[in-house]
């Protein structure tokens, strides 16, 4: 509907290589996600997402896109996920050497170490937003947690159009 409307939406991939436990060349027949937006009449771009420039460009380029009314993207980010896939997967289906080559490239200390180089911020303020941030999660989490668990019976509230709320 997206593409049949022109909607203006960008559905964002992170391709890990990785579903579950199965490499992603082991389930697909297409070398990138990004393929797959030309079969719904959408365009379909891959990124690297362990490049901070190269992702907000891809992802500017996304929204001008849409802003104009060409309707959506499909934007994949090819990146590497550090962690199993659930709580408590150890990895081990990645091979060590795999895991090493892409630990080497962690965006985040590579980006941090350019911000702290061009002066865009100081260690200080990093660490003034890393603090920021945690405690925004920890609110955010205290909420959750001091809420009222819902009836069963809003299990589908918002959900199906019968349900929704006016």
């Amino acid at each position: 509907m997206a593409s049949l409307w022109k909607l203006p939406v960008i559905f964002l991939c992170q391709n890990n290589r990785y579903a579950e436990c199965t490499r992603y060349e082991d389930a697909t027949t297409v070398e990138h996600v990004a393929e797959r937006a030309a079969s719904y009449g959408m365009r379909g771009v891959t990124v690297n997402g362990n490049d901070p420039q190269a992702m907000w460009q891809a992802s500017r380029e996304a929204v001008e896109y849409a802003r104009a009314g060409r309707g959506p993207t499909l934007l994949e980010a090819v990146t590497f996920r550090f962690m199993g896939h659930y709580f408590g997967d150890p990895g081990p289906y990645i091979p060590k050497e795999e895991y090493a080559a892409a630990l080497a490239l962690d965006p985040m200390p590579i980006c941090r170490a350019e911000v702290l180089r061009t002066g865009a911020a100081t260690e200080a303020q990093l660490e003034s937003m890393a603090q920021d941030i945690k405690a925004e999660i920890e609110d955010a989490l205290k909420f959750a947690i001091d809420s009222v668990t819902p009836e069963l019976s809003e299990i589908d509230t918002d959900i199906y159009a019968s349900g929704v709320r006016a």
